[in-house]
């Protein structure tokens, strides 16, 4: 086990790339013709230097031996049509081996690159994209030190996206599965709204971290090992029958086919909630912002706290008693806005991982009861104690009159 480093050229690295294997899931290309035009332009734009570093692959060597591309998969697609547009051979057939839409892009991406080229002198182009062109390779043979390569990765220029590793890492832990499957796997993750999986995964990342006891942070590539867990086939006795428990927002992760299918189960269920909130307080978060004006970040804060909290109480209890969970939901976000002129995140972490916290009281509720009857009076001054500021003077929320816009008439 380990890591080895490489510093390659072109030369040498497409003579290596007939031993790479891109998992089936991988197999979609979907950049821009433009950015793979541009690699060219870059190319030719640094050829008087010394060397152009052109980025960096991370390749996963499996149990089996094989060295798969896990990351720069798309880059090494545009490389090898760059290749091809200057008579150099790698061997590429789009139509064999790419979908439909890939092949079409390929082609598409193809021209482009020829169309660059003619900008520029081929030879002294070709000279410098072989010889002084150069990429780093990653190798491994440790799936989570492949991963962790991604923590701190670009793609020309940006960060990668959390939601995109969380696939690519568990696609990988899939165990006793066909490539078929793998690739049915990846395309139905793939028919997910990207908009709705980012905002799903905001919303759930600080509920599994709050679970823990845990403040949370934004969601972003280095939080993602909120959404790792056990191997499949894990047999300590807390693993036990994971993988056939009913599904829930903070249960225990299992790597691989499970993980797939929770995703699933949580998409559904924020569709869900956004349904049932428009239906029981339509138009609520703009009624929000009229309130506290657009540019109030600690109403953004409290009204992702109520829909974090009412998304715990719908994976427990589903639609039971969901009109007053609502309304308790939004009380208690909100309590702490009125307390608090400017509220930063780390307000809201601490608000929440209070023994007295809403949060708690959903988190271990076997009733909707025990939610709906919550004593704001006894939890919430508890709460002013231990949060007063410059003498401010404690004072008891009157809610039917402060939060009277919540019943407002359409």
């Amino acid at each position: 086990m380990g890591i080895t480093t490489e510093l390659l050229n072109m030369k040498s690295l497409l003579e290596r790339m007939g031993s790479f294997a891109v998992p089936p899931y991988q197999q979609q290309f979907r950049w821009q013709d433009s950015t793979s035009s541009n690699i060219v332009l870059d190319v030719y734009r640094e050829r008087n230097r010394s060397a152009y570093r052109l980025g960096q692959i991370v390749i996963y060597r499996n149990e089996e031996g094989k060295l798969l591309v896990i990351d720069g998969y798309q880059r090494l697609v545009a490389l090898k049509l760059i290749a091809n547009a200057v008579s150099l051979k790698c061997g590429f057939t789009a139509e064999r081996e790419y979908d439909r839409e890939s092949a079409r892009r390929i082609r598409s991406s193809y021209h482009e690159i020829k169309r660059a080229l003619r900008s520029v002198n081929i030879d002294l182009f070709r000279s410098f994209f072989l010889e002084r062109t150069e990429m780093i390779v990653f190798t491994t043979d440790s799936l989570p030190e492949t991963f962790r390569f991604f923590d701190s990765a670009v793609a020309r220029g940006k960060t990668l996206d959390p939601t995109d590793l969380l696939k690519a890492y568990h696609l990988c832990a899939m165990r006793d599965v066909t490539e078929e499957r793998m690739a049915e796997t990846a395309e139905v993750w793939e028919s997910y709204s990207k908009e709705h999986l980012n905002r799903l995964f905001e919303l759930w990342y600080p509920i599994r971290c709050w679970a823990l006891h845990r403040p949370s942070l934004t969601f972003r590539d280095t939080e993602i090992h909120a959404f790792e867990g056990v191997p499949e086939g894990t047999e300590y006795p807390f693993a036990r029958g994971l993988d056939r428990a009913p599904f829930s927002l903070t249960e225990t992760i299992v790597d691989g086919k499970r993980f797939f299918s929770l995703v699933a189960y949580a998409y559904s269920l924020e569709k869900q909630l956004d349904e049932l909130i428009d239906r029981y307080a339509p138009g609520l978060e703009e009624r929000v912002r009229r309130e506290f004006g657009d540019s109030d970040v600690g109403s953004v804060y409290c009204y992702s706290l109520f829909k974090g909290l009412l998304f715990l109480y719908l994976d427990r209890f589903a639609e039971a008693d969901f009109e007053k969970a609502l309304e308790t939901c939004f009380i208690y976000s909100f309590a702490l806005r009125l307390e608090n002129q400017g509220i930063i995140w780390n307000d809201v972490n601490e608000y929440v991982l209070l023994q007295s916290s809403l949060f708690n009281t959903i988190d271990r509720a076997i009733d909707p009861y025990e939610v709906i009857s919550y004593d704001f009076e006894r939890n919430l001054s508890g709460m002013r104690n231990t949060r007063q500021k410059n003498g401010e003077r404690n004072r008891l929320i009157e809610f039917d009159r402060d939060f009277s816009f919540l019943r407002e008439a359409e």
